[in-house]
């Protein structure tokens, strides 16, 4: 009977863990609370790998509504999980999201330490996508330490493992990383990355992504429209700091307000501000 009960309990998590999955990648609103509800379940029958996998969906939700301090507890909850278990992939995947999470806030050693951490379990294991992923985050870092040498060496490393991998997303992640790179040492025509890209053949978050880059790389009559773009498909799918991110550059460019931002702001109570800052 206690047997039955368990597997009972392990399914409904299951089910839970899938529809916050599903929740996520749709932009539907009840993500965290079936994630939330997965890890109370897998917790309370002691499923360790099961409360890491719904930890490390609380993660990934928190980071794109703009939460990143959730964020952070989350994976490195998820870390100290797998590490008690041995889980050495799952353990490359929370460093992963912790160096990501980090180099966003501009915590770049720290992000460094983990990333370069992911990146020697993922090759350890043979996990392809996830080597790819290490190189390409450590490549927007050293971008952004003015090592352009070494992050286009990773960038180029990342494109082939992911082309071996047949990783079309990851493809364009390392697209928007060289737009990046290319931004930040002062090219000429910084778009040249995104040009072999249709953004309507993204998803919302990688379609946002490409419609801030492009406006960074815009004339200055055509960002507006590219930047409510980016706007309109993070708020799709609730991406409230990439919203942020939008909103606050049309207010730097056209030095304006926006009745947005002030609703945003409360919501995300400041805790996610952009890389990169247009100027009129």
């Amino acid at each position: 009977m206690i047997r039955e009960i368990h597997e009972e309990s392990a399914a409904v998590a299951r089910a839970h863990y899938i529809r916050a999955l599903a929740s996520t990648q749709s932009g539907w609103p009840d993500a965290a609370d079936h994630a939330k509800r997965a890890l109370e379940i897998y917790e309370s029958i002691g499923d360790v790998t099961g409360a890491a996998n719904a930890l490390n969906n609380l993660g990934y939700h928190a980071f794109y509504t703009g939460d990143w301090g959730e964020c952070e507890r989350c994976h490195r909850s998820a870390m100290a999980a797998r590490n008690e278990i041995g889980d050495v992939l799952g353990r490359a995947l929370a460093s992963y999201n912790l160096g990501e999470l980090l180099l966003e806030q501009g915590r770049v050693e720290e992000s460094e330490t983990f990333l370069r951490s992911a990146l020697a379990d993922f090759r350890g294991a043979g996990h392809l996508v996830g080597e790819a992923a290490s190189r390409l985050t450590l490549g927007r870092l050293t971008a952004r330490l003015g090592q352009a040498e070494e992050a286009n060496r990773q960038f180029d490393r990342a494109e082939t493992i992911a082309q071996s991998a047949s990783a079309d997303e990851q493809l364009v992640d390392v697209a928007f990383g060289r737009c990046e790179l290319a931004l930040l040492v002062g090219s000429t025509d910084p778009g040249t990355a995104l040009q072999s890209i249709d953004p309507e053949q993204l998803s919302p978050i990688q379609r946002a992504r490409w419609h801030m880059l492009s406006a960074l790389c815009a004339a200055p009559e055509e960002r507006r429209a590219l930047l409510e773009s980016a706007i309109e498909s993070a708020s799709a799918v609730d991406a409230l700091h990439l919203v942020q991110l939008g909103v606050e550059s049309l207010g730097r460019l056209f030095g304006t307000g926006d009745e947005r931002s002030l609703t945003l702001s409360e919501r995300l109570e400041m805790r996610a501000r952009p890389v990169f800052r247009l100027t009129a």
